[in-house]
């Protein structure tokens, strides 16, 4: 179904606020299933990890903070509770008001089950959250020599993804009758293409400037080197034509 036919679908099936609440769980984890899939392959992919070496440490590290921090951010929030404040007068888009959706319904009993179990599996994301992200912990800057919060790796998150993505399947299915397919192996992200053209672009750039200088020892604005490189391929040494050359050259040289 379109994403137009699911909404409608939802409230049809659960009503206004209900389907809506149902709609945004999903598309959550969606988001997190996406940032997840990025994080992993920034991590792992064997291509994808000669970033670092292309695009400066510091730079690679911030990216994949960022993608980290998405990630655990989304499911810390779809698990917090229903409401907060001192009379509960704001109200949090979390899997905890889906039993209402369901409520006297025989399927009532699984889907708080289901809870329980996104709750459990995300309880070290939500620690590290509180700990990390919400608050700045005296003890670390008191005794920087102080016992570390727990790492949560990319285990315990696909584990908790992988709980929000049975509850919120089984949700679809009472809709529907339908199931949803786990999301987070799709390679159609646009980080992971960028990433990948980055390192690849990079990798052939550097097969052009050793072919330009194979010695290694002539400045990348040496305009005898590079007006010889193009008339050697049959291009013309016009201004445009030496300024791309340059360009390329310099890029590849740069610390």
């Amino acid at each position: 179904m379109s994403k137009q036919e699911t909404e409608k679908a939802y409230i049809e099936k659960f009503g206004e606020r209900h389907g809506k609440i149902a709609l945004g769980v999903y598309s959550r984890w969606v988001y997190a299933c996406a940032w997840f899939y990025d994080l992993r392959k920034l991590c792992t992919h064997d291509d994808i990890k000669g970033l670092p070496e292309f695009m400066g440490g510091a730079y690679y590290q911030r990216l994949r903070n960022l993608l980290w921090q998405d990630t655990m951010l989304t499911i810390s929030r779809l698990t917090d509770p229903p409401t907060q404040g001192k009379q509960g007068e704001y109200e949090n888009l979390t899997v905890c008001w889906l039993p209402t959706i369901c409520e006297g319904k025989p399927i009532e009993a699984e889907i708080k089950q289901l809870i329980k179990d996104v709750r459990k599996h995300a309880k070290p994301i939500r620690k590290w959250r509180n700990r990390v992200y919400a608050h700045s912990e005296l003890t670390q800057a008191l005794n920087p020599g102080a016992k570390q919060l727990a790492y949560v790796d990319l285990d315990k998150i696909e584990a908790a993804l992988k709980a929000i993505h049975a509850l919120v399947s089984r949700v679809n299915e009472y809709c529907d009758g339908s199931t949803l397919a786990q999301v987070w192996d799709n390679d159609s992200t646009g980080f992971v293409n960028f990433a990948l053209k980055v390192v690849y672009l990079v990798r052939g750039a550097r097969f052009i400037d050793k072919h330009i200088d194979p010695s290694g020892d002539k400045h990348f604005t040496d305009l005898k080197t590079n007006i010889r490189f193009l008339e050697q391929i049959g291009a013309e040494p016009n201004h445009e034509a030496l300024t791309l050359v340059l360009d390329l050259r310099e890029a590849i040289r740069r610390p």
